[in-house]
């Protein structure tokens, strides 16, 4: 998060701004300090490119041209405040959503840090990553990852599969950020690298979880009934992984 700078003038702290513009979302985005004097650019508003930030501490108030205001927990755990243009002036809402941050704020897991630059967690083992490199010097980490989570998960995955009388047409492993792993349409498996963080039985579920989609493409009550049926503790599990950082 950039954060604002200030200097003294006639012995009074002014803001000292910082923008930047995203080619990913075509906006100039423009980081100012609470409180503001949003007279000075009233005359940009009208601007549909420009998204003004809020910078605090401990969140951000962000004001765009969206229809609704939401509260957002981003990935490190931080919280974003989206106000329309039109609310700026509505103090209400920004406390009522103020409110709700405090409330998820009580709410946000420990982090657990499964990856630094000396020791990378495997399997929930804390792993010297320099043995790594010298065990395996033509892969990097991400490869070495990935291949020890295939080498627990493929057999898993086919056998799991067995059992419900379905076929895998395809699995890998693959670094994404939203979801833990996948069932495509035509019956291929995905799971995410960072599985490997964490202890087996966690790999297990999703396993599990992914190989139910084989037989329903849905998440009615009947997968979730095969699912428990396949791992009994599957609620304490899923309810478990909600804390962990993708």
């Amino acid at each position: 998060m950039i954060q604002p700078r200030f200097y003294k003038k006639n012995g009074e702290f002014v803001h000292k701004h910082h923008w930047c513009w995203s080619e990913k979302t075509e906006k100039l985005k423009i980081f100012v300090c609470e409180p503001f004097p949003w007279v000075m650019f009233c005359h940009l508003f009208l601007l549909h490119n420009i998204t003004f930030i809020m910078v605090t501490q401990q969140y951000t108030v962000e004001y765009t041209n969206n229809k609704h205001a939401y509260l957002k927990v981003l990935s490190d755990w931080s919280f974003l405040i989206r106000v329309p243009y039109r609310l700026k002036h509505d103090t209400f809402l920004v406390q009522d959503l103020l409110q709700r941050w405090k409330i998820l704020q009580k709410k946000i897991p420990d982090r657990v840090q499964v990856m630094s630059d000396s020791h990378v967690s495997i399997w929930w083992e804390s792993i010297d990553r320099a043995m790594l490199s010298q065990q395996y010097p033509q892969y990097s980490i991400q490869q070495i990852l990935q291949q020890k989570l295939a080498e627990y998960a493929q057999p898993l995955v086919y056998a799991f599969a067995s059992q419900l009388w379905k076929k895998v047409y395809g699995f890998w492993v693959n670094n994404v950020r939203r979801k833990w792993g996948s069932c495509t349409h035509d019956d291929r498996i995905m799971l995410n690298q960072s599985l490997i963080h964490f202890p087996k039985k966690y790999t297990d579920y999703v396993i599990i979880h992914e190989c139910c989609h084989l037989v329903h493409k849905n998440h009615s009550q009947t997968f979730r009934n095969l699912v428990q049926k396949l791992c009994p503790e599957y609620k304490t599990i899923k309810k478990e992984m909600k804390g962990f950082h993708l």
